[in-house]
């Protein structure tokens, strides 16, 4: 599960879930917002994360009206095998022609 961020109006709470986190399996770790609406996310959850200087995060809300905190900056390592093609090698006419034929078929 990933980590979970509530918003009130003076603290934010951040939820990591682990396994050796105690019967609930939760960790709580709480930040203040600044005045300018800035929390720092503390080093053990941006560690655990893989968060450096100047990387993505997404706020997403859940089903309990909570937030979720998503990290969107991968290796790009972390892409290979998403794309898998078990046929023989094509050329770059074969995959144009392929293309073609599609743009046709979903204009017609």
């Amino acid at each position: 599960m990933s980590p979970q961020v509530a918003i009130t109006s003076w603290w934010v709470e951040v939820v990591a879930t682990r396994p050796d986190a105690g019967a609930e399996g939760k960790s709580i770790t709480r930040s203040t917002v600044s005045s300018r609406g800035q929390v720092t996310i503390p080093k053990s959850i941006r560690d655990e994360l893989g968060l450096g200087p100047g990387a993505h995060v997404s706020f997403v809300k859940n089903s309990e009206g909570g937030y979720e905190l998503h990290p969107e900056s991968r290796p790009v390592t972390a892409l290979r095998g998403s794309l898998c093609y078990s046929g023989p090698p094509l050329s770059i006419g074969d995959m144009e022609g392929a293309i073609t034929d599609a743009i046709t078929d979903a204009m017609q």
